[in-house]
């Protein structure tokens, strides 16, 4: 299972890491990656909390 993310910097495929219990894309945390396409898409800062 993937999550995918399209964003103005390109497009993400997350993978499910079991063992850790998040998802990851090319070592990067989702939640990571969404805070920087926000923050792109916007132009303003946003930090997300889940």
């Amino acid at each position: 299972m993937q999550l995918w993310l399209a964003a103005k910097s390109g497009g993400f495929h997350f993978d499910f890491d079991a063992g850790k219990g998040e998802w990851v894309c090319k070592g990067e945390l989702l939640i990571e990656v969404l805070d920087r396409c926000l923050c792109d898409q916007c132009e303003k800062s946003i930090a997300l909390k889940l």
